[in-house]
């Protein structure tokens, strides 16, 4: 018998994480819409757990330009 792959993940994975995945995804699309082609060419959204947000970036320019940013990126 066959058993459909949502099935068996949703067995896997609690209500907690489902929701997490979800905000995930969100602020991913969020960050692809309000992002420069520059900023989104140089970061990468890497992980969203318990309200933290991890972003990889390119090099450390990157990485003090996304500091300098902060307040901006909290704010979309």
């Amino acid at each position: 018998m066959f058993i459909k792959l949502n099935q068996i993940i949703k067995k896997h994975i609690n209500n907690k994480q489902e929701k997490e995945f979800e905000q995930f995804k969100k602020i991913e699309n969020s960050w692809k819409k309000t992002q420069t082609k520059q900023m989104l060419k140089n970061t990468t959204i890497k992980d969203f757990k318990q309200g933290v947000l991890i972003i990889q970036t390119k090099n450390t320019s990157w990485r003090n330009e996304l500091s300098f940013m902060k307040d901006q990126v909290k704010k979309n």
